[in-house]
């Protein structure tokens, strides 16, 4: 099988032997080891992150969140779960302007990030999270059963082992990589394609002859690792079990839960976002491409009828745009049918309020193009053409990946006077000043995104 080593990190299996420790047990007291025993508490690190409903955002938490913790194993600190007791807490919250970090110890310290480029945005965050865990004075210490994971084989793969890391996070576990003869060591063996998963004592190697719980076999990668976490927790949890029957080890301390403004507060955007967010300041103007539909109602002199139709737009989400529109007007009376449609040009003004609303004042010309059928074998049927102008008012919601919803109002004039006369008596009537209310629905594609 050959030797198993662990991934990115080497520890003694034999603890040194400080010389402090020799001149106290020849010289000193029998009280000293104690206070041997509480400076080797590890300091623990309570690590949060969260992120606004954005795509890029959310991505760059996902990230950031598996080399957050890999990093901070690294530096010799134990990786509690969050809402979990630590010496250190330290929330990292994401959004289109940048990234917040705030620690958390018996002192707080908070910094801002400014938006960029997603990679210099996690680097700095990286950093940045790093050095604040240094920086602010820790709690005392909390003592604290951690897993050490321990990858041999093909299972040697970095990424396996910090999606392994987020996802026993995740499930409740904290994580070590300096552990203690009384944390688990996860040893996860991958030899030709199968996965073995046990559980030994900290302070002792992975022994590849160990009876060792096989991971079945599964369709996709991802799949195969969700029965990978199985198994894993279900190991440790065994052993933690045994151990404890057999008095090794205490009771495990149940994770210490919390709401967020017991100890952090809630991310508070810097204040060039709170005056973004200002009812009198204007979101950014995005070029973009905008498919939308709509019905209604178009109400004239003589009826009202259903309407329904498309628009398309490109320009500024918010600022001057422009477009094509249809709109179709079926109606009937007796002995007659009637479709209109009205083919404009359309160009508007868009304006932002808050993060989401739209409001849009626009302007349109086109065509009234009125196609009419009598019934019977003698009847009339043709299409007449007029002019056709108008303004329209709309009210929009701009939400996630482009979503709009929105309501307006349309009035205008339109081709004249149009009457249908049977048996000398007019049957359908309508005028040419209308106004229409409407609600639609659509997609806006932003043409760049913003750097």
């Amino acid at each position: 099988m050959g030797l198993v080593a662990d991934l990115g990190y080497s520890e003694s299996l034999v603890p040194p032997v400080s010389p402090c420790l020799v001149l106290a047990a020849i010289c000193g007291p029998a009280a000293e080891p104690a206070a041997v025993q509480a400076a080797a508490v590890q300091p623990t690190v309570e690590l949060r992150l969260t992120s606004v409903d954005e795509g890029s955002a959310k991505l760059l938490e996902q990230s950031l969140r598996r080399e957050l913790s890999d990093r901070l194993l690294q530096d010799g600190y134990r990786v509690v779960p969050g809402g979990a007791a630590a010496s250190v807490a330290i929330w990292v919250h994401l959004d289109r302007n940048g990234a917040r970090v705030s620690a958390h110890g018996t002192e707080e310290r908070v910094e801002v990030i400014e938006d960029g480029d997603p990679e210099v945005v996690a680097l700095e965050v990286l950093q940045l999270t790093t050095a604040l865990v240094d920086e602010v004075r820790p709690r005392e210490p909390i003592e604290r059963a951690a897993v050490v994971l321990q990858l041999d084989g093909a299972a040697m793969d970095p990424e396996l082992r910090e999606r392994l890391q987020v996802g026993l996070l995740e499930r409740g576990y904290a994580l070590t990589r300096t552990p203690m003869p009384t944390d688990p060591r996860l040893c996860v063996v991958a030899d030709g394609g199968e996965l073995r998963v046990h559980v030994t004592a900290g302070d002792r190697a992975c022994e590849p002859q160990t009876l060792a719980s096989s991971v079945a076999a599964a369709e996709t990668v991802e799949l195969r690792r969700v029965l990978l976490l199985d198994e894993a927790t279900a190991a440790i949890d065994a052993w933690s079990r045994t151990k404890t029957a057999s008095g090794e080890l205490a009771p495990a301390e149940p994770t210490t839960t919390r709401e967020p403004s017991e100890d952090l507060e809630a991310p508070v955007p810097p204040a060039r976002d709170q005056d973004r967010e200002d009812a009198t300041a204007e979101p950014e103007r995005t070029p973009s491409f905008a498919v939308m539909l709509h019905g209604g109602l178009v109400s004239r002199v003589g009826g009202a009828d259903g309407a329904f139709g498309m628009r398309l737009r490109a320009g500024r989400q918010r600022g001057l745009g422009g477009g094509l529109e249809l709109t179709v007007i079926p109606s009937s009376a007796t002995g007659v049918h009637v479709v209109e449609a009205l083919p404009t040009a359309l160009f508007d003004w868009a304006l932002g309020f808050r993060r989401h609303g739209i409001a849009s004042f626009g302007a349109m010309a086109g065509l009234h193009v009125h196609r009419f059928r009598q019934d019977g074998p003698t009847g009339d049927r043709g299409v007449r053409l007029a002019p056709s102008l108008g303004t329209t008012v709309r009210l929009g919601y701009l939400g996630a990946r482009g979503l709009v919803a929105f309501g307006g109002l349309r009035a205008g004039w339109s081709g004249g006077q149009w009457v249908h006369v049977l048996d000398g008596q007019p049957t359908w009537k309508r005028s040419a000043l209308l106004v229409g209310l409407e609600l639609g629905v659509g997609w806006d594609f932003p043409w760049r995104r913003r750097a």
